[in-house]
């Protein structure tokens, strides 16, 4: 919740916006925000229904893997996590863009031994948000 809550603050500092558009805007950024919420609490408790609920059925994660890109269907990343098991993972949104049903979105998160920076393309399906594709880099905390 408090991580929906940074999203809702970050998303709605626009004042410059015409009405019209600020209002539709603001109604998608509280759609992309839900999304991202259900993205890192997900995958910080472990609720394996979460996360699927911010990603497409035919989502992936793409990052590189000893020199060479790597592709993950949606259900191999969810079963990277244990069901109820908390990750110790936090996060905060970093930027969101958003135009039309596309949406870029990008995080940062932190683990006792690596930060992820990940690049989340959203697409607007109906009124909901999700996850199309996750791009992930990740460091280890020693290295930075």
């Amino acid at each position: 919740m408090i991580f929906w809550l940074s999203c809702m603050t970050f998303l709605f500092s626009n004042p410059q916006a015409p009405d019209a558009v600020l209002k539709r805007v603001d109604w998608d950024a509280v759609q992309v925000a839900r999304c991202i919420d259900n993205y890192m609490t997900g995958t910080a408790t472990g609720n394996r229904d979460q996360i699927r609920k911010a990603f497409l059925p035919n989502a992936g994660l793409q990052f590189i893997r000893d020199g060479k890109p790597t592709r993950f269907p949606v259900e191999d990343y969810v079963a990277f996590f244990k069901e109820g098991v908390a990750t110790g993972r936090t996060g905060r949104l970093v930027s969101a863009d958003i135009t039309g049903t596309a949406a870029m979105v990008k995080v940062e998160i932190h683990t006792k031994k690596r930060r992820f920076t990940d690049y989340l393309v959203l697409l607007k399906v109906g009124d909901d948000w999700k996850i199309a594709e996750k791009i992930a880099f990740s460091v280890s905390k020693g290295d930075q």
